[in-house]
């Protein structure tokens, strides 16, 4: 019999994310608003949420309304460069664990480049100059720069896949959606 995934994503943060235990090519999840959140819920139970949450392992980050202006593109050019910094500092807090994205803005999947950049992992994070307050707890020196090997969790509320999909084309060159997906999995 396969072994499930959850388990395995579970085993791997719990054993720090050692990169010779498994190596998946999705390391990102993404729930669709279920509304009665019973799909959430099997996935935190399959991931042993709590258990990891207890251990440390989990950093939760809210996308709601108030990042429309972290998110938009700003007269300055600094393009979507708060939202950035934001992510990278909660995987930052993240590293070796779970990142969960409550996302109830859509307006996120104007950004499928961050998303997919979270869960590919083939380079360093770094943030972006100028530097927001998100960094001054870090023991770590600008340009605050660090490999993500956690896993990203999506949880997305108040709007449906398609609803993303169609956001991401209508702001975004197209494809960059398909490129983020091809790191991470629809949750079933």
């Amino acid at each position: 019999m396969e072994r499930d995934f959850y388990q395995e994503v579970y085993d791997h943060i719990m054993h720090d994310c050692a990169s010779d235990m498994y190596q998946w090519n999705r390391k990102g999840i993404i729930n669709v608003d279920d509304e009665s959140n019973q799909m959430l819920a099997s996935i935190k139970e399959r991931l042993r949420y709590d258990d990891l949450n207890k251990a440390g392992k989990v950093c939760e980050l809210t996308i709601d309304e108030s990042w429309t202006s972290f998110i938009k593109e700003s007269a300055n050019n600094d393009t979507g460069r708060k939202c950035w910094n934001k992510l990278v500092a909660a995987a930052y807090k993240a590293n070796h664990g779970l990142l969960v994205l409550n996302v109830s803005n859509i307006k996120l999947f104007s950004r499928c480049w961050h998303l997919k950049q979270l869960a590919k992992q083939e380079v360093a994070l770094q943030g972006w100059y100028p530097y927001d307050n998100d960094f001054e707890s870090f023991h770590i020196e600008p340009p605050y720069k660090f490999m993500f090997d956690g896993y990203v969790l999506i949880t997305i509320k108040g709007f449906k896949w398609k609803d993303a999909v169609d956001y991401a084309y209508k702001h975004l060159e197209y494809g960059q959606i398909q490129a983020m997906m091809s790191f991470y999995r629809l949750a079933r």
